[in-house]
């Protein structure tokens, strides 16, 4: 046993140092390129965050003359359209308001397409309505799309003092940087709708989200997916000038919401051979899982030692990597991260299977 626990242990360790190393190597790229861009913001019910996002919109470096803004909106409830409405009336920034509920439609994948179908330019920016936005956000994604179809974004959630939301931003950042690596390393496997610019030609050629519109979530992912398929030339932004924090769950009933919908698209990813890192990472959260319920029955040398060398493989990671985010204090939670992460990983996969996914104010059933 303690054989197996050291050979998973240092395949874990092994897959961790692969994912550093090929983030370590991406490139900072800065080109010039003055093509005209369209930000897309599909929202609903987001009448707190809309201001916020608004400003950061009006605030970019790039010439207004360059930059188009459409607005989705996906059966809100509350003061959002007026909002919306209310900065169309007051800007010179060529800007839409489009809602999909005169369409029939809904959904974040929905408000995407709709979009995509009224944009006038080629070159396409989403983000989210709770995001905050940095002034060079567009001009520093769009020098890294020359040539490219698809460009990911960095995003880290807003900054907080709670425990279990600094836990969940390791967490995040964790996803993050693997989505980076693997899209560096050719084998792309994630990516984030709040960060993400794509070619609307591209988008029509690989036909957008047909095939995977009755999932939850997975605007992001899908697309990503169907562009490596279609061998479109796939990058990252891996710039603190491009770097968009979003709005974090606000209880741990909505951190858990969002993970079994993440889980939800990530499952069927798992069965692509290039999503490699993946599945090995999977695997080791399973054994570790197993370590633990073995701790229990007197297995406890075993537990030991896994979680010595996980725990060190876990420390250089987040060492590496929290740097560019600007979020080295986090390294004194690791130790708590590293004993929990495998517990909820695997009983959020085996949960999203069978549970419910509750976005947005809609309920998706299995």
């Amino acid at each position: 046993m303690s054989w197996l626990v050291l050979i998973i242990s240092v395949l874990y360790a092994a897959v961790l140092n692969r994912i550093v190393r090929s983030w370590n190597s991406i490139e900072t790229i800065s080109v010039e390129n003055n093509e005209p861009v369209t930000v897309v913001v599909v929202f609903r019910n987001e009448e707190q965050n809309l201001p916020i996002l608004i400003n950061g919109l009006k605030t970019q470096s790039i010439p207004q003359s360059e930059l188009n803004i459409i607005f989705v909106n996906d059966h809100s409830i509350d003061k959002s359209a007026q909002i919306v409405d209310d900065f169309l009336r007051n800007t010179h920034i060529q800007s839409q308001h489009i809602s999909i509920a005169n369409l029939g439609l809904e959904g974040k994948k929905a408000g995407v397409t709709s979009a995509v179908s009224a944009a006038n330019t080629d070159l396409i920016l989403s983000t989210d309505a709770d995001c905050i936005l940095p002034p060079t956000w567009v001009e520093t994604m769009r020098k890294n799309a020359i040539e490219k179809s698809f460009v990911s974004g960095p995003v880290k959630f807003v900054e907080s003092n709670s425990w279990w939301k600094k836990l969940s931003q390791l967490d995040f950042l964790s996803l993050i940087v693997l989505g980076f690596s693997s899209i560096n390393k050719t084998r792309p496997t994630l990516a984030n709708g709040a960060n993400m610019m794509f070619r609307k030609s591209a988008f029509l050629q690989v036909n957008g989200y047909v095939g995977n519109e009755q999932i939850v979530g997975g605007d992001d992912v899908f697309l990503l997916e169907k562009l490596a398929i279609a061998a479109q030339p796939i990058g990252v932004c891996k710039s603190e000038e491009a770097l968009v924090q979003t709005g974090q769950p606000q209880s741990f009933e909505e951190f858990i919401r969002q993970r079994l919908r993440w889980a939800g698209k990530t499952r069927l990813q798992l069965n692509n051979p290039r999503h490699d890192w993946l599945l090995a990472l999977m695997v080791c959260y399973m054994f570790f899982f197993l370590v633990i319920i073995g701790a229990l029955f007197g297995g406890w040398k075993a537990a030991i030692l896994a979680f010595i060398v996980k725990f060190v493989a876990d420390y250089l990671f987040f060492k590496n990597i929290l740097p560019f985010f600007k979020e080295r204090i986090l390294l004194k939670k690791v130790w708590i991260a590293s004993v929990l992460h495998p517990i909820y990983v695997v009983l959020i996969g085996v949960s999203s299977k069978f549970t419910s996914i509750q976005w947005k104010g809609r309920i998706y059933k299995k």
